[in-house]
């Protein structure tokens, strides 16, 4: 059977959420009798046991080892059947009005491949979440109008992922928004971000020390590195290098580790601690000014070198068929 719609939630261990995520696409689909998938990416928690409560279809990754950002939209995507899929996570809820309003504006601009909206982030205590937010306000992909991604979830048009090959690169431990981005602006898509809520975004409640040791362990520092080497000999790959900013962020990295290098070797006795303490202070100074506070400074200046140091590791990892069917169990059937 084919939908108008179906809302794709990608999950791991979300149990404090699930209900409300899935509710939200509930009561999103309920219009144009769509359909609500959560892909599952092997909780331990009781994110499937609850979402067993509802009529959704429940799938889940049938190997630990497939287990990435990109996976998880893939396999919601492998067994979806909308001719529009909305893309979440299972840490959001989803504002009803906005599937309608997404609908309308996709039905009506042939040409356009994906609209996304507002994400409005919920929990503010954690360095990384505000940071987050004060971004919304600086970087182009988050303002109104045509972008190059749809960070925080979508509405794509099915016609356009079969135009690039397949939804979400199952190789990719982040950036899987920015990634299918490059490959639907390739391809001729538009993508618009609408000026309309679309999410409430129910972050971690870890300390941000603790979220960034969490993103070296799950892989997720790998994720910039893993991104261009997806790009390499594709359609899409001077775009990619060229609209990643990260990029510019890890070559200034390396640079100031080069500084480090020479310091240590040309400079000996008290230049040599001078001019590492110069080296050390001056981008604490610059991002505690550019942040507004010394702590978050001092926090984007270590989150900078762990995406860095990511990245280095990312871009040599092996990779497997992006376009070949993830592994797989259906849970549930709705």
């Amino acid at each position: 059977m084919t939908h108008k719609v179906s809302i794709c939630i990608k999950a791991l261990n979300e149990a404090e959420h699930i209900n409300g995520a899935i509710e939200s696409a509930l009561r999103a689909q309920a219009p144009f009798d769509g359909e609500v998938i959560l892909a599952d990416s092997g909780s331990t928690d009781e994110t499937v046991a609850i979402a067993r409560r509802y009529p959704i279809t429940i799938v889940q990754l049938n190997k630990i080892s497939d287990q990435s950002c990109g996976a998880g939209g893939q396999l919601a995507f492998q067994h979806s059947s909308g001719e529009y899929i909305y893309l979440m996570d299972g840490d959001m809820h989803l504002h009803a009005d906005f599937i309608a309003t997404a609908i309308a504006y996709l039905d009506a601009h042939g040409d356009v491949g994906a609209v996304g909206g507002t994400v409005v982030e919920r929990r503010l205590a954690n360095l990384e979440f505000k940071v987050r937010q004060k971004a919304l306000h600086r970087e182009q992909h988050q303002r109104e109008g045509f972008v190059d991604r749809l960070n925080g979830g979508g509405l794509y048009r099915r016609k356009a992922i079969a135009d690039v090959g397949y939804f979400t690169d199952r190789n990719l431990h982040g950036f899987e928004e920015y990634e299918l981005g490059a490959r639907l602006t390739k391809h001729g898509w538009g993508i618009v971000r609408l000026p309309r809520t679309a999410v409430d975004h129910f972050g971690y409640t870890m300390n941000a020390y603790s979220l960034l040791w969490k993103r070296i362990t799950s892989k997720y520092a790998y994720a910039g590195g893993e991104v261009i080497r997806a790009s390499l000999a594709r359609k899409h790959f001077f775009y990619s290098v060229k609209h990643f900013s990260h990029i510019r962020q890890w070559a200034v990295v390396i640079g100031w580790w080069l500084c480090f290098l020479l310091a240590v070797i040309f400079l000996q006795g008290t230049k040599l601690l001078l001019g590492l303490l110069i080296m050390l202070l001056m981008p604490i100074i610059f991002l505690s000014i550019r942040r507004g506070s010394i702590t978050t400074g001092i926090y984007s200046l270590i989150s900078w070198n762990v995406s860095t140091f990511g990245a280095l590791i990312g871009v040599w990892r092996g990779r497997q068929p992006p376009d070949e069917p993830i592994s797989s169990l259906v849970i549930q059937r709705r």
